[in-house]
């Protein structure tokens, strides 16, 4: 019997002794598995910040590449509009020839001359056009011929004949007073004198944009009669 209660003893320290092998084996196993974890996570997050660096780099490069775009978009269109302007500059003036002939169609006329700049090809084929499309228009053209020379060397060529050095003048030898003030009217819509000289001059300045007007002077026309001067295009 103290045999047998010798061995239950040694029975019972084995399994007391495989009892703590077991939990030590489990603690140990769950020590590596917090330090997997923990490694993995560690891990984890490296590449995760790492990603997201590469991601705030690529949102950068993206960012500074639309800048980029965007700025040689902004030099294009500024390119295509210094462009356009000198297109404009060099192109030879034309008027807006129906609306100009229905302007001047049922309107006051008088005989008009048109002078243009001698030796400047632009002036004459434009000052051609407006003859030709005042006649259309029902208005006598007494003459088309260039400004004659000067007597004096320093004179300004268009000048001698009532004109501005550059654009389109409309010449008469006198205004009345609804004259004076006819072209501000017509421009902000009230109601405007229409004479020979201010249909003209209006028809022109929608045309064309801008021009200059002169009454009087040495050099005036006949009275009853109208100038439109063509000197070279402004710049």
């Amino acid at each position: 019997m103290l045999i047998s209660l010798g061995f239950a003893a040694l029975a019972a320290v084995a399994v007391g002794i495989a009892t703590t092998a077991v939990v030590r084996l489990q603690h140990l196993e769950a020590e590596e598995a917090t330090r997997q974890l923990e490694a993995y996570k560690s891990e984890a997050a490296t590449k995760i910040s790492a990603a997201d660096a590469k991601g705030q780099t690529a949102e950068a490069e993206a960012a500074k590449a639309q800048a980029q775009i965007e700025e040689a978009r902004a030099r294009q269109k500024e390119a295509e509009l210094k462009l356009e302007q000198l297109r404009k500059q060099i192109a030879p003036r034309r008027l807006n020839r129906e609306e100009f002939i229905s302007d001047l169609s049922t309107q006051p006329k008088a005989p008009t001359e048109v002078m243009y700049l001698r030796d400047d090809p632009e002036s004459f084929e434009f000052a051609q056009e407006i003859a030709f499309a005042m006649q259309e228009a029902g208005w006598e053209i007494t003459s088309r011929r260039p400004i004659p020379p000067s007597m004096d060397p320093d004179a300004i060529t268009a000048m001698s004949v009532g004109g501005q050095p550059s654009g389109v003048t409309v010449v008469t030898s006198s205004l009345g007073e609804g004259e004076i003030t006819a072209s501000f009217n017509a421009m902000v819509g009230r109601p405007w004198v229409k004479t020979a000289f201010t249909v003209l001059s209006n028809a022109l300045q929608k045309s064309l944009g801008g021009i200059a007007t002169s009454a009087g002077g040495p050099n005036s026309p006949a009275p009853g009669t109208l100038r439109v001067v063509v000197a070279p295009k402004k710049r």
